[in-house]
């Protein structure tokens, strides 16, 4: 969502910069039947193709795919109703000119839905990522053999591996949050790290370097 804002906010920026230089006047730009006419064509059409089970990447193709068909029908629509008219030529260009404003409006609605390449490497590395959270307590204890940790912070080291929180920790192992809180110091301070995520990169990369995995 922040990036969709960011991106959103720097098509207006630019559209206004590219306005300003072309001291255009900024109030033809917009209509509000034409734009309300294309993202009624975008939903139509994309709700039209959505079926169960429609990943959310390829529901936002389709939206980009039909914002540009309601867009270019939507200003088919407009030039034939203008040059139906019986108007001078003098009138007819500004017309015509503005019958292109819906296609404006869909390429804006093609870059808003336009995947970042950022996003999609993201989602790359975590599909390509294993999966090391159904990692055991034995697994666990094999990676930190050399280390000096007790049961105790073994315990607490898989259960912050599992993403549970101190109290949920103090619930499951029937002790105080603040022995959770204790034990945590303690292991952290041990393998030298600084706080959970800093101890799940360093089981991941014990794991990744241990080879075939004892059980």
């Amino acid at each position: 969502m922040k990036q969709l804002i960011f991106r959103f906010s720097g098509i207006i920026m630019y559209l206004l910069l590219v306005l300003w230089l072309l001291d255009f006047n900024i109030g033809l730009l917009f209509d509000v039947r034409s734009l309300l006419l294309v993202l009624s064509g975008t939903l139509l059409l994309t709700a039209g193709s959505y079926k169960r089970g429609l990943a959310l990447a390829e529901l936002r193709e389709h939206a980009m795919w039909n914002s540009m068909v309601a867009g270019f029908l939507t200003a088919f629509m407009m030039l034939f109703s203008v040059l139906y008219q019986n108007i001078s030529y003098s009138e007819l260009l500004p017309k015509l000119a503005l019958c292109m404003r819906p296609l404006f409006y869909a390429l804006v609605l093609q870059v808003l839905c336009k995947p970042i390449s950022a996003d999609q490497n993201e989602q790359s590395e975590k599909t390509a990522a294993p999966d090391y959270s159904a990692l055991t307590l034995d697994e666990v204890k094999y990676l930190l053999r050399e280390q000096t940790l007790t049961d105790r912070e073994l315990e607490i080291a898989l259960a912050i591996w599992k993403n549970l929180s101190v109290k949920e920790i103090a619930d499951e192992l029937c002790i105080s949050e603040s022995t959770v809180k204790k034990h945590s110091t303690s292991l952290y301070k041990k393998l030298q790290v600084e706080n959970r995520e800093q101890l799940k990169q360093y089981l991941n990369q014990l794991h990744s370097n241990s080879g075939k995995m004892m059980v």
